[in-house]
């Protein structure tokens, strides 16, 4: 590994100086998984999973520690998903206290959670990276996260085979570094929209 060290930091430098990233970085063998519980006939019970290469996920957890020097200065405090040092116990007790609260003080509370089906699958790119210029994710990080979207592709594994290249206009990949970032970025709005 020590001999592949300075070939991976001139590379990751090139794709960091020309903001040009390499198509072998931008595509993922899907695999469906079937959800717990759920008929394995029906195409909506199965969750796809993505496989990226090693050095892309060097390249996606440099440019998530960008995104979250940004964009950990002003996401929701209340975002529970997706969110480091914050476990669902932790969001269950916020909300039984909150119960508490407004029975104690006779007043009536509204709970609402959100639970989008499909969402990583649905995520708008256009959308998405007007937010993220919204919300300060501008210049060479914001092109350099457009180039790693704009022409990414797709194998789909299924029963040992993969099919051809499929083009990826839509949604983020589960299980990629960046993916939980951009999601939350993606949803700011509406966290803050609930929230008050």
């Amino acid at each position: 590994m020590d001999e592949l060290t300075p070939f991976i930091v001139h590379l990751l430098n090139l794709i960091l100086t020309y903001l040009d990233v390499p198509i072998f970085l931008k595509t993922g063998i899907l695999t469906p998984i079937l959800k717990k519980e759920k008929d394995k006939t029906l195409p909506s019970s199965y969750r796809g999973i993505t496989v990226t290469k090693t050095f892309a996920k060097i390249l996606q957890s440099i440019l998530k520690d960008r995104v979250d020097s940004v964009f950990n200065n002003i996401h929701n405090s209340l975002q529970r998903g997706f969110t480091e040092g914050v476990s669902s116990p932790c969001a269950a007790f916020l909300t039984s206290e909150a119960i508490e609260e407004s029975k104690k003080l006779k007043i009536l509370m509204i709970l609402i959670t959100l639970d989008a089906e499909k969402a990583f699958d649905k995520l708008n790119h256009e959308i998405l990276f007007n937010k993220l210029y919204h919300y300060g994710i501008k210049g060479k990080l914001w092109i350099l996260l457009r180039n790693l979207y704009k022409g990414m592709s797709i194998k789909v594994k299924w029963e040992g085979q993969c099919t051809e290249d499929v083009m990826v206009l839509q949604g983020i990949q589960q299980g990629a570094k960046l993916s939980t970032t951009l999601y939350k970025c993606y949803n700011l709005t509406t966290s803050y929209w609930i929230a008050f």
